[in-house]
């Protein structure tokens, strides 16, 4: 009998996993398909019968749903399936069909003509026996045979090529990852990479490699199971992952008008998580003391780290937004109300078009940028190569320096952003302005920007310094 899962909102049956006499492991049994059941002399009764070698249902599951994927595979390559394109195998198909006057991508009728031409030149190369078989084929309408033989008489990268341009491409998970990353130009984007690595990674430990298509709904449930219970992900965690997972397969389908693929099973599943959003620990916002320590210790400092501390303390950007900050965005030094325009530039990438703002410089921060004599506030986290921003490694060195002067457990660097919204809030400066500081406005006031308005937002950062602590408040969302 099959193992069933009881969710609050599904249910869940999982096939081949069941539980046998005097034994308190589970076992995976499924019987041998006809068709290679010959490839398996040796098994009794024609049925995979194997011990998970566990008595928890869920490891269970995770070990059947990789069983299966094992056995799968060994049937396919007893069928003469070969294994999906690896992304070698679609450049090379990408640039025959370049050659041939195609696009990349399914051939549409205003190319019919080129793609008539280049089939029947890949015809012309085919021994005679080869031509007459796939016609005969094709007029029986014996498709199995057809794909045989293509199979055995086209190179992997014609084979590819043909199957693009007829919009029958069917790409694996990784390959459709690879293809994201390639047109999206994120090949060389660390924070693309972290994001999407670990979400792939899970995906093929627990499912294997296959077409979008190709996953049911039940084993997503188990991917979304084994991300929280198994890696012990948080809820959001595994949201983004599959959300990772979900704009990969639709972005990359799209493209190939690959339509099985869009029907995959990873849309909008984070309704499926187990308490979506109950786990989520508050950031705690820095108190007074710790922020009268860390001016202190910083007070009077050139290096980058120190810097960005006073950046941070005042600014409320992200340290990725900090990173990226140069001459350019720095205005009125000789001024009495100096500031720094934040705004999207060929290393900078905001999080949203309203992360676009103007911020008062003051205190430490102030000091820091008038030492300052390069072009970049912090070199350091530039990479001019590749024309990027170092934010993990500038948070690493300032979370580093934040223990060092704070001890173990303070706050990290993201909570500058959050305990200014804190110190705003109890200086009682206006929601508009705190959001517009913030980069979290969705309308500009008149006058943004402006000397009075640069005034007055420096007035509730300076009278934000000597804030002296809030009382109990509501968690934030």
């Amino acid at each position: 009998m099959p193992i069933t899962f009881r969710y609050s909102n599904c249910v869940i049956i999982m096939n081949y996993l069941t539980k046998v006499s005097g034994s308190k492991n589970y076992y995976y049994k499924r019987r041998i398909p006809n068709d290679v059941l010959a490839f398996y002399p040796d098994v009794k009764g024609g049925q995979v019968v194997r011990s998970t070698k566990t008595a928890n249902k869920q490891k269970a599951a995770t070990v059947a749903a990789r069983i299966t994927r094992e056995l799968e595979a060994d049937w396919d390559a007893h069928r003469g399936i070969r294994p999906s394109s690896s992304n070698t195998v679609i450049a090379g198909a990408r640039k025959l069909l370049e050659q041939a006057g195609l696009p990349p991508t399914k051939t549409p009728l205003s190319h019919e003509i080129e793609k008539d031409l280049w089939i029947d030149s890949i015809d012309q190369e085919l021994p005679d026996a080869a031509k007459e078989a796939l016609s005969n084929a094709y007029m029986a309408k014996d498709t199995e045979t057809e794909q045989e033989l293509l199979n055995t008489y086209l190179s992997d990268e014609q084979r590819a090529a043909l199957d693009i341009a007829n919009g029958k491409l069917r790409m694996p998970a990784t390959v459709m990852r690879d293809e994201y990353l390639r047109l999206k130009n994120k090949l060389q984007d660390r924070k693309e990479l972290n994001s999407m690595m670990p979400s792939f990674a899970a995906l093929v430990e627990l499912l294997g490699d296959r077409h979008p298509s190709e996953y049911s709904t039940y084993e997503v449930q188990m991917l979304v199971n084994y991300m929280q219970y198994e890696r012990g992900w948080s809820t959001g965690t595994v949201k983004k992952r599959l959300g990772c997972l979900r704009k990969t397969f639709n972005f990359v389908a799209k493209v190939y008008d690959d339509r099985e693929a869009a029907q995959h099973p990873f849309a909008s599943f984070h309704t499926f998580i187990n308490g979506l959003g109950e786990d989520v620990i508050e950031k705690a916002d820095f108190t007074p003391d710790q922020l009268n320590k860390l001016r202190e210790a910083i007070k009077g400092q050139t290096d980058e780290v120190s810097g960005l501390i006073a950046i941070l303390i005042d600014t409320g950007m992200r340290p990725s937004e900090a990173c990226s900050l140069s001459a350019e965005d720095v205005h009125g030094l000789d001024n009495s109300h100096p500031f720094l325009s934040l705004q999207n530039n060929t290393f900078r990438r905001l999080k949203t078009k309203n992360s676009v703002r103007f911020m008062p410089l003051v205190g430490e921060g102030l000091e820091y940028v008038r030492a300052t004599n390069s072009h970049w506030l912090f070199p350091s986290y530039v990479d001019m190569e590749n024309k990027t921003i170092k934010n993990e490694n500038a948070s690493t060195a300032v979370n580093k320096r934040l223990r060092s002067i704070l001890g173990d457990g303070c706050p990290t660097s993201y909570s500058f952003r959050h305990t200014l919204t804190t110190r705003l809030r109890d200086v009682e400066c206006p929601q508009t302005i705190q959001d517009e500081l913030e980069g979290w406005a969705s309308t500009i006031r008149s006058g943004y920007g402006s000397p009075t308005d640069i005034k007055l937002k420096t007035k509730y950062i300076q009278n934000s310094i000597d804030w002296q602590g809030a009382g109990w408040r509501l968690p934030r969302n």
